[in-house]
């Protein structure tokens, strides 16, 4: 018949001599410490914390050691039969703390409501923030506005309590320190990163109800779905050149890319080209009309979802009047104009 084994019971050793028990009885048996985990049917992990924690270990493991390994508790062993010890230890603390606070009066009701009146006015109600709305600042119109809009417009997405950026955690990797400090700039929060498990892409999340309401009302930026809404550039920043601008940055940085376009005639011919994509075509439309406006030729592509800047000597000008935040195009945009003032790229 198979032993019971005592599981309530409790062995008490100070630190040191728990960890010298149990080295010495895995020695003995001369096992790794996964194999003496299973002999003592517990996980590794949970051998792990016997030994090296000042918790206590069930008095059966003792039993099995020293049957298996012929190593006998230590004279320091302390062994608790009661299997509720702990509510008698947080019982005592407890008391002791009720004590501190209410001092000789504690079971005096009337006393100790008028105690904890005094403790909430003084400290309790300065800590807590249960009901309470955590402050956004809530900027004038900014260039750097105008770049935030780009850039929700591009990657982001409202709900009906936050504001979510999704980028790439390897290749946005420098990006998305930047966007956090942007937003840090405007609007006083810090944003929180959240990975998305399984892909390479992380949310940059801040949970603000105030955001929200001043991202859709006063910004212009719809809450949900925006490709149904028909996103578009808001009106503040299509009437002024240096918003425009600011805003195009922060949609070509998140939906835009710079990629080597390849042709094959008797020879392999390569022109760089600078894109922007987006499922809403009035924003593709309003980006095309804007990057004409600061004088480029672009071109719209895929059924009006892709608007490229296909000549060389422009995709040079955009790094002079519009720039860029992320360093990946920057790169980019950096090596092309270091080609072109080299002549090592020739015009398309």
């Amino acid at each position: 018949m198979a032993k019971k084994f005592n599981y309530k019971s409790r062995v008490f050793l100070p630190q040191k001599t728990k960890l010298g028990y149990f080295t010495v009885a895995q020695k003995n048996l001369g096992i790794s410490q996964k194999e003496f985990s299973k002999i003592l049917k517990i996980s590794p992990r949970t051998f792990t914390a016997w030994k090296s924690s000042s918790s206590s270990f069930p008095l059966y493991a003792s039993d099995i050691i020293k049957k298996k390994a012929g190593v006998s508790l230590p004279k320091e062993a302390k062994v608790e039969t009661n299997p509720f010890w702990y509510t008698l230890k947080g019982a005592a603390l407890g008391g002791k703390a009720v004590h501190e606070l209410y001092g000789n009066n504690f079971l005096n009701t009337k006393h100790r409501k008028e105690r904890w009146l005094l403790w909430w006015k003084e400290k309790g109600q300065h800590k807590s923030t249960i009901g309470k709305k955590k402050k956004v600042n809530l900027p004038k119109f900014s260039k750097e506005l105008a770049e935030f809009v780009g850039i929700m417009l591009g990657d982001g997405g409202i709900s009906k309590y936050q504001t979510t950026i999704t980028l790439n955690k390897v290749d946005d990797s420098l990006y998305i320190i930047y966007v956090r400090n942007l937003i840090k700039n405007l609007f006083g929060v810090t944003a929180s990163c959240v990975l998305i498990k399984n892909t390479k892409a992380l949310n940059i999340i801040v949970s603000r109800r105030d955001l929200v309401i001043f991202c859709n009302k006063t910004l212009g930026l719809p809450v949900g779905d925006k490709i149904k809404q028909s996103v578009n550039i808001p009106p503040w920043i299509l009437t002024d050149d240096n918003y425009l601008k600011y805003c195009i940055r922060g949609l070509v940085d998140t939906d835009g890319s710079i990629f080597w376009e390849t042709h094959k005639a008797n020879k392999k011919y390569s022109y760089p080209r600078l894109n922007f994509t987006s499922a809403s075509k009035l924003l593709t439309k309003n980006t095309f009309k804007a990057l004409l406006k600061f004088g480029f030729h672009p071109k719209i592509r895929r059924g009006g979802r892709s608007v490229q800047i296909e000549k060389i000597e422009e995709i040079c000008k955009y790094w002079k009047v519009i720039g860029s935040s992320n360093s990946k195009h920057q790169k980019k945009l950096l090596k092309i104009k270091d080609g072109c003032e080299r002549g090592l790229i020739g015009q398309s």
